[in-house]
């Protein structure tokens, strides 16, 4: 009669399951990292606003200081472009 109880060491048991745990471990690895990669994407979106924020702040802030009536428009109006834009930079800076 055989042997009812054989010595089945783990490099056999994984040289039969070699493809089962190998894919086990895939998706285990797949499930684990849903939620990193949830989080990676919605602080990617969020960075992407920010971003689309600032640059809606710089342009209203152009328009401002190119506005008719500031220290830009009326040095650009007279002909003197250099100051124009040391005037228009201060403007940027100071705001």
């Amino acid at each position: 009669m055989k042997n009812l109880f054989t010595n089945n060491s783990l490099l056999t048991n994984f040289k039969k399951y070699k493809l089962a745990f190998i894919s086990s471990f895939s998706v285990g690895f797949l499930i684990a990292s849903i939620p990193y990669i949830y989080r990676s994407i919605n602080d990617y979106k969020i960075d992407k606003l920010i971003e689309k924020e600032r640059l809606l702040q710089i342009q209203i802030k152009e328009k401002k200081c190119k506005e008719n009536g500031t220290d830009y428009n009326k040095f650009l109006n007279l002909g003197f472009p250099n100051t124009a834009i040391e005037k228009f930079k201060i403007c940027m800076e100071g705001q």
